[in-house]
């Protein structure tokens, strides 16, 4: 591409192909999770709000949201129903709360396909899903586990952010299923390159069904490990000293 095409498509004067934008990308040294971060901090993007929600900070979260709605952007029945989901960001995830029926019809509506979930399912699921009946926390597991090879491998996060949510509930039966379905689901031959990076979450999500405890199971992990190892290298850094000079022909 010339500079003047890449201008153009920078201002958002034209469009490229998928081909030319996968070689952009890989030239720049970006991968698909690169592009789905810068996606989630545009302005005009549903708030990614997992940082927020890790953190603790749901009213946080709340106020990202009402500022993305006050964009107009979205469609007044999804911005209704955005409103009518908000005022559960004020209240804990450990509050005795149930969902009014018709709301819960709504959501069931809305995750109902699992393969299209993105930023504003996530959302539903990790800030309004605590709170909903065992009925619609396991229709969404059963859709999602339902998927099969690559899709599956593609709803990842999914996985491991609707386990957490549906383990808020004291529902001995629905722990039971998640654990076995998680356990199985991460042996899946040929979709291991998919959870690697979320394996330690699906671990946890097995240990939590289970009632077993996390520190042990960090430390076999070797994330307690790996955490000790990167303090000590600024020190180990420190003794070691600059290189000397002239040791390596160019």
């Amino acid at each position: 591409m010339n500079t003047a095409t890449i201008s153009r498509f920078e201002h958002d004067q034209s469009d490229i192909s998928l081909k030319i934008a996968g070689r952009l990308m890989f030239n720049l040294g970006m991968g698909a999770n690169d592009l789905g971060e810068m996606l989630a901090t545009d302005k005009k993007g549903f708030p990614f709000g997992l940082a927020e929600l890790v953190n603790g900070q749901r009213p946080a979260l709340a106020a990202k949201i009402t500022a993305y709605l006050q964009q107009d952007i979205c469609a007044k029945p999804l911005a209704a129903l955005i409103r009518q989901t908000l005022p559960y960001l004020q209240r804990s995830v450990t509050e005795d709360c149930r969902l009014p029926l018709t709301l819960e019809q709504q959501l069931a509506d809305m995750l109902a396909y699992p393969e299209k979930w993105g930023n504003f399912e996530y959302y539903l699921i990790t800030s309004v899903l605590p709170y909903a009946s065992h009925e619609l926390t396991s229709l969404c597991w059963q859709r999602l586990t339902a998927l099969t090879g690559q899709t599956l491998g593609y709803r990842r996060e999914a996985l491991w952010r609707l386990g957490l949510t549906a383990l808020l509930h004291d529902d001995t039966p629905l722990a039971a299923q998640i654990a076995t379905d998680m356990a199985a689901i991460s042996k899946i031959p040929g979709l291991q390159l998919h959870f690697n990076n979320v394996m330690p979450q699906f671990l946890a999500v097995v240990a939590i069904a289970k009632h077993k405890d996390l520190t042990s199971l960090l430390t076999a992990l070797g994330a307690l490990a790996q955490t000790s190892w990167l303090l000590s290298l600024p020190a180990r850094r420190k003794r070691r000293g600059p290189n000397p000079a002239g040791t390596i022909r160019s």
